[in-house]
């Protein structure tokens, strides 16, 4: 059973707002096949908004 997750990340991820994402994210990454993030509206991330991608997709 594929399940497949888009999350649309919007604004700034940086050590202010990285925490949040980290959160939202280890609440839906249960049991999905697929992640997919969509940048379009993201205008800036720091290196903390990449540590949080990188502990993700170690997951």
């Amino acid at each position: 059973n594929d399940k497949d997750l888009i999350v649309e990340v919007e604004g700034r991820i940086d050590t202010l707002t990285s925490a949040e994402l980290e959160s939202q994210l280890n609440d839906e990454i249960g049991d999905i096949s697929s992640l997919t993030l969509d940048f379009e509206k993201l205008e800036y991330m720091s290196s903390a908004g990449l540590r949080v991608l990188i502990a993700t997709q170690k997951k």
